[in-house]
């Protein structure tokens, strides 16, 4: 469910209405109004001071509207520029929503708009894009700004157009084609009937209640969701305070959510490949430790991240690694009274991280998208400025990747670090080897990066490939000791299951997840009570008041 974890998404309700004025019309009370729950949003978000995303930030907004559909972008230009008498919510198709132009013109000139109703296509095929390219509403260089060496900008995903990092004044919907077509259907047969009544309408749902404040207070205020307070690990080997101080740990990540414009939509094909392979590594690692090095010692005990919130500035890795530094908790949790484990000012709802204070860590690995790419290649990248002490462990790497794994240190000088949790931990760590492994070398090989477009990906092979490289080197450098290939076995199943789940709208279809997570423990996440305070430093996702159905 990795395109709307960071945000736990809830369904919005909108409502097709039919004014009929002062007199109901009897051959069109089947028509009075009809409320879907078919509709995605686009979220405000908030970090590090800055807001973006779209959002009502008043009652009224709220409302009742005409609406128009628009398809040109001439239309649209001609509508914006023109003299209304009343605000109307606009319903625009796919080729338009993906037009730079347009959607900067809505940003630029909101004043004739209530709300905006995107016209969802799932299949980038069925969709022409401006010059024959992709789209992509993150920024060329995501999360440059946040980056090892901010200085660099390198163009990794040269279709981005930075749209998800603007603000828009008005909400943002998008609605299934088949619900398009019947809102059309049924508003032009009421055309005959003339310009005053009876006339379609439509009422946007939710008030972001957190508009205009900072992210700390909405998180007091309980008007926002923290986005990267939920990463997790898990060790190859039992782990605490008195083991950190005497073996090496070493670490290995991948994002464990991702987003987009409309993140109940694209749930982040691209990046799950990377926490599928790193799974899949991880169960290998633990069933070649129980039947094959049941009596070896470890020498290093590799630890699994997911990190949660990596599209919001790295705010899982770098929290971690500033929690495990710095954090202190001020009230301890009461478990007797249903607080659970952890900390309750400032909110963690476990504090267990800080058995790694004072570790050290051998190395860290990231394994970032590594679906199909442009070759059969996989890329690994490192911080230009510290190939000296990365050596080892692209060595390791090497030798049980072989050919198939490329490294480019002349390009690595120029370019730097791709999106990756490395930029945290060369940041945090930067005595610490790390190294960033990825389906491409130069810039992303797709073309809808954190877009609706973002679903699925056409081949599992290449994640299963990298999955196993991954628990080969994982092996050798908790064992020091390379393995037999024939004894690391990868689950290309769980890949299967781990992908699907990740990538699954509704979290009950996963079985992985009905497993792992209860529901209890999901629902946790959610009880933020007037007493828990949230660390200030994690960004947030401001959640639309849920409206019930007239």
């Amino acid at each position: 469910m990795a395109g709307s974890a960071s945000c736990l998404a809830v369904l919005v309700v909108f409502c097709f209405f039919f004014d009929f004025g002062f007199t109901q019309l009897a051959g069109l009370a089947d028509y009075a109004e009809t409320c879907f729950e078919t509709s995605a949003l686009c979220f405000i978000s908030a970090e590090s001071g800055s807001t973006f995303g779209c959002g009502i930030c008043s009652q009224d907004q709220v409302r009742f509207a005409p609406f128009r559909l628009v398809a040109q972008l001439t239309e649209l230009e001609e509508f914006l520029n023109s003299s209304v008498d009343e605000q109307e919510i606009l319903v625009i198709s796919t080729e338009l929503y993906v037009s730079e132009q347009a959607l900067e013109l809505i940003r630029s000139q909101p004043q004739n708009v209530l709300a905006v109703y995107v016209e969802q296509e799932s299949n980038p095929s069925d969709v022409s894009f401006p010059n024959d390219q992709g789209f992509s509403p993150a920024l060329t260089s995501p999360n440059n700004v946040f980056s090892s060496d901010p200085m660099i900008e390198t163009s990794w995903n040269p279709t981005g157009n930075g749209l998800r990092a603007s603000l828009f004044s008005v909400p943002m919907y998008a609605l299934p084609s088949a619900v398009i077509q019947d809102l059309l259907r049924n508003s032009t047969r009421l055309q005959a009937f003339g310009e005053e009544f009876p006339r379609a309408e439509m009422k946007p749902g939710g008030v972001m209640w957190a508009c205009g404040q900072d992210a700390g207070t909405c998180l007091q205020q309980g008007t926002c969701q923290p986005v990267g307070g939920h990463s997790v690990w898990v060790a190859g080997e039992r782990v605490n305070s008195e083991d950190v101080q005497t073996k090496e740990l070493v670490a290995v990540s991948s994002m464990l959510d991702s987003t987009s414009f409309f993140p109940e939509l694209g749930h982040g094909a691209w990046d799950v490949t990377g926490a599928a392979a790193l799974i899949a590594a991880a169960d290998a690692f633990a069933t070649y430790k129980r039947e094959v090095a049941s009596t070896t010692p470890v020498i290093r005990i590799p630890i699994f991240f997911g990190f949660f919130g990596e599209s919001f500035g790295y705010a899982g890795s770098d929290r971690f690694l500033v929690d495990v530094q710095e954090f202190t908790c001020t009230q301890q949790a009461d478990f007797s009274q249903g607080q659970g484990y952890g900390c309750v000012s400032p909110y963690a709802p476990s504090t267990r991280f800080l058995n790694f204070r004072g570790a050290n860590w051998n190395s860290h690995i990231h394994m970032g998208p590594v679906g199909p790419g442009a070759d059969a290649n996989l890329y690994g990248h490192t911080d230009g400025k510290q190939e000296d002490i990365n050596t080892a462990l692209k060595q390791v790497l090497q030798s049980n990747y072989g050919e198939g794994l490329v490294f480019d240190e002349e390009f690595d000088a120029e370019a730097g670090l791709p999106p990756s949790s490395s930029n945290s931990f060369v940041s945090r760590l930067p005595e610490v080897p790390s190294v960033t492994l990825t389906n491409y070398q130069e810039s992303f090989d797709f073309e809808f990066y954190q877009s609706m477009f973002d679903n699925t990906v056409n081949s599992l092979d290449s994640i299963c490939s990298a999955a196993e490289g991954l628990a080969k080197s994982v092996i050798q450098l908790a064992y020091d000791e390379q393995p037999d290939a024939s004894t690391v076995n990868v689950n290309c199943t769980l890949v299967e299951e781990v992908f699907r789940c990740f990538t699954s709208a509704e979290l009950s279809d996963c079985k992985i997840a009905a497993e792992y997570m209860p529901q209890s423990w999901l629902q946790s996440i959610l009880d933020f009570n007037e007493e828990t305070q949230v660390s200030q430093s994690y960004p947030s996702v401001f959640t639309p008041l849920p409206v019930t159905q007239e």
